[in-house]
């Protein structure tokens, strides 16, 4: 399981056998590939790629097992995103409420 940590700008994994684990951010907001501003939702898909919007860098990013991150391309685009989901092709859909 994944949880979207919001207020402390970070994706954390958590394992039942053992202590939860920061996979992506620092707890610092920044717009970088290995930092988040303020993640609102994730989604992880059955390759365990990790999806999730990051809100105050409006963009909706992912990353790989390997940690490898993309970004969205267009900023204007992505508002208040409150969800997301990844159908079995790659389309990514997201409920924004901006």
């Amino acid at each position: 399981s994944y949880i979207a940590d919001t207020q402390n700008h970070r994706i954390q994994k958590v394992v039942l056998s053992s202590l939860i684990t920061t996979v992506v951010g620092n707890g610092t907001p920044l717009n970088s590939p290995t930092t988040l501003n303020y993640p609102t939702s994730i989604y992880v898909d059955k390759n365990q790629i990790i999806y999730t919007a990051d809100a105050n860098s409006y963009r909706i990013r992912s990353w790989t097992n390997s940690l490898t991150s993309t970004n969205g391309t267009d900023p204007t685009l992505v508002g208040g995103v409150c969800g997301l989901w990844v159908d079995s092709v790659g389309k990514i859909y997201a409920a924004d409420f901006s």
